[in-house]
């Protein structure tokens, strides 16, 4: 028998509501180092279990529906179930053992903390500004970019710490980079505008740029000559090298000057050919950034604004486009995938290549622009560095302006912010790739969504922004200790919503408990809709490609791009029900 002092007993585990199942597993994974991962708890906690029915799992039924999990980890936590239970467990067989003890160690080795790495949820301001500063604190400890970028560095530093967001490894993305300044919107604007204005000359210099880009090159240091004088008719202005305080020197920038202090604006980082240099040259670039911004005598200045750049990787005459800003860590977001500057057949590329850098001379001048008029907050320390740029909704002929709080969702791809107007309204501000007002508009008109104040596809390129009421309540999976009619109240509510939408060709499509608000109003529950980004007309509309299968079950015929049903809707109706009612469900 495997005895263990810090587990519940079974008496206590009888008693606990589903949250308190969740909060052990996750509570006891960190203390006892399981090695299970967040999504991997994910399948307990949407299936409600209590404590007693926690009791109950076998290895077998977390192998099978609605649990599906993979065998090593229902292995883990059946075994976690027969050490409360204080049941004998199987033994293993000499080599087993070994080979057990073995994976264990390495994965205790190779274990690498990615709790904080994307980690923007945050209860107060100075949360924020505690964050920035042990990201600056880890990055000050980091050798030069050049160095930093090496895969043997990459991993010791980046890969276990997670300081950067740069995409890789997949933890570490940030929210994109044009929620938080219009400068990259507009880059994007431009570089897809067919009809964007380029004179002859423009034409003229993207020709001699593709040839010369073009040629194979001895060094690094023959292609850098040639490129900068290039580009330096491009941008009417010279790059330059810069050393950092910690020695390490930048390949090109181009800075402003913002109360004495030089700033980015540009960045170049270059290699002679694709495989030369021994590193990807937008994680050079991304630590160069990081760096640029940490060195001691910036320390003030990161606390004005969130300063946004572009950054220009080149890797032989195969080009890309990023943009960065700094807020509680460094993001580097790429604008473009990687472009050939190769002479072809193909007029439209050409074309597409002249709109690049027509874009991306716009969009540095526009920098140039904002830092020569930026004013230091007068208190030296700018709060809303942390959050996007947009500020402000117009409500009929008025301009209401409001003022961020926190991120409301710790997730990458959740785009949520809870901000407060200047008349001390709450509201939610969401930016999202597609939104259905219609449907929100009829649930709101019903009491069963918060009130819609806003929407506008036209402030952050390739996202809605989306201002509603900010509602006191919990999301329905949150809710633990509520009786059975009062559950019932909520389901009415919910199904009074659905109807309204059903009864207007709408399919609500993803009617799951997290997307299903509780709040208490004069005594009594009710529910809410939230969430109509996948909202659609029936049989016309699809869902979006890249569900997520792994871990949800949803019902039968929802899949990626294929068209919406009201079935479904009615589906998750029923499963919800009988999770939280105890209702038959087929």
């Amino acid at each position: 028998t495997v005895s263990d002092t810090s587990l519940p007993s079974v008496e206590e585990v009888n008693q606990w509501s589903p949250r308190q199942v969740i909060d052990f597993l996750e509570s006891y994974n960190k203390e006892k180092k399981l090695f299970l991962e967040d999504g991997d708890i994910k399948a307990i906690k949407d299936n409600r279990v209590r404590g007693f029915s926690f009791l109950e799992l076998s290895k077998e039924d977390l192998l099978a529906p609605p649990y599906n999990l993979p065998d090593g980890l229902a292995r883990t936590i059946a075994g976690l179930i027969r050490n409360i239970k204080g049941e004998e467990q199987g033994v293993l067989s000499p080599r087993e053992q070994t080979l057990l003890n073995e994976l264990l160690d390495l994965r205790a080795k190779l274990a690498i903390s990615s709790s904080s790495a994307t980690k923007r949820h945050f209860s107060n301001l100075d949360d924020y500004e505690e964050e920035q500063q042990k990201n600056v604190k880890k990055i000050r400890s980091y050798p030069p970019p050049s160095s930093f970028a090496l895969l043997n560095n990459l991993i010791n530093h980046h890969v276990k710490d997670k300081q950067l967001l740069i995409h890789r490894p997949p933890e570490c993305v940030g929210p994109p980079v044009q929620i938080y300044h219009n400068v990259f919107s507009q880059f994007l604007r431009d570089y897809r505008n067919e009809d964007l204005e380029m004179g002859r000359e423009h034409y003229e210099w993207t020709l001699e740029f593709i040839h010369e880009m073009g040629e194979i090159y001895r060094s690094e240091r023959e292609r850098s000559i040639v490129f900068k004088e290039t580009i330096r008719k491009l941008f009417g202005e010279e790059l330059r090298v810069i050393s950092l305080e910690d020695d390490s020197s930048n390949d090109d920038v181009l800075e402003s000057n913002v109360f004495s202090k030089n700033v980015l604006r540009f960045l170049v980082e270059m290699k002679n050919e694709i495989g030369t240099g021994s590193c990807d040259p937008t994680v050079q670039a991304g630590a160069s950034f990081a760096k640029y911004y940490t060195q001691e005598t910036y320390g003030e200045v990161l606390k004005w604004c969130n300063w946004p750049s572009f950054i220009l990787c080149l890797a032989g005459p195969w080009v890309c486009i990023l943009g960065s800003v700094y807020v509680e860590k460094p993001i580097v977001d790429p604008l473009t995938d990687f472009i050939p500057l190769i002479p072809t057949n193909n007029r439209a590329h050409a074309e597409r290549v002249a709109r690049l850098f027509k874009a991306l001379c716009l969009g540095v001048n526009r920098l140039k622009e904002y830092y020569v008029s930026l004013d230091i907050p007068t208190n030296r320390q700018n709060s809303q560095r942390f959050f996007p740029y947009p500020n402000q909704y117009k409500q009929q002929d008025t301009i209401v302006e409001f003022t961020y709080e926190r991120k409301l969702v710790d997730q990458p791809n959740k785009l949520l912010w809870k901000a407060i107007t200047k008349d001390g309204r709450k509201i939610i501000v969401k930016f999202t790739c597609h939104y259905n007002q219609r449907a929100h508009e009829l649930c709101s008109e019903i009491g069963k969504a918060p009130k819609l104040l806003y929407i506008n596809k036209e402030v952050v390129d390739g996202f809605y922004m989306v201002v509603m009421d900010y509602v006191e309540a919990e999301q329905l999976y949150d809710c633990d200790s509520l009786s059975h009619d009062e559950y019932k109240a909520v389901f009415k509510d919910i199904e009074e919503a659905i109807d309204k939408l059903h009864k207007e060709n709408i399919v609500f499509a993803d009617l799951r408990d997290s997307n299903i608000l509780v709040n208490k109003s004069q005594g009594q529950y009710q529910g809410m809709l939230i969430d109509f980004d996948w909202a659609g007309r029936e049989e016309i509309e699809c869902y979006p490609s890249f569900m997520n299968h792994k871990h949800i079950n949803w019902p039968p015929g929802a899949e990626d791009r294929k068209r919406l049903s009201q079935k479904h809707d009615i589906y998750w109706l029923e499963l919800l029900k009988s999770k939280y009612l105890g209702m038959e469900f087929d």
